[in-house]
């Protein structure tokens, strides 16, 4: 098992030694048992730039896709469109106008109310 830290790892051998002595089929040998460091390479870049640069003809490597090119086409729309539209505040509610992410279409009364359902 890995743990991020050190004391992580003692109170799960802790409590791996405590199941043991509860447990009639559970095998531990405490002695043998312990918590040692380990440590795995990484490597971290300045940019996106970088990383590009230094894995550039990497095999098997390819650059991560932009936000942009990750939206849906119905959703890259939408991104669009609401960039275009002015709030509804700014157009004094006149439709199309936007609350924000909210495109509202048709007549809208004098006042706007968005209702959001709270998590």
């Amino acid at each position: 098992m890995q743990f991020l830290t050190r004391p992580d790892c003692e109170k799960a051998l802790e409590e791996l030694i405590a199941l043991k002595e509860a447990s009639e089929n559970a095998i531990v040998n405490a002695d043998d048992s312990s918590c040692a460091p380990s440590a795995r390479q990484q490597s971290i870049y300045a940019s996106l730039d970088a990383i590009t640069e230094a894995h550039r003809g990497t095999t098997g490597w390819r650059a991560p896709e932009t936000a942009a090119a990750r939206l849906a086409p119905s959703r890259a729309a939408h991104v669009a469109r609401l960039a275009a539209l002015k709030t509804c505040d700014e157009t004094d509610h006149k439709t199309p106008c936007k609350i924000g992410e909210i495109i509202i279409e048709g007549e809208a009364a004098t006042e706007i109310k968005v209702w959001k359902k709270d998590n």
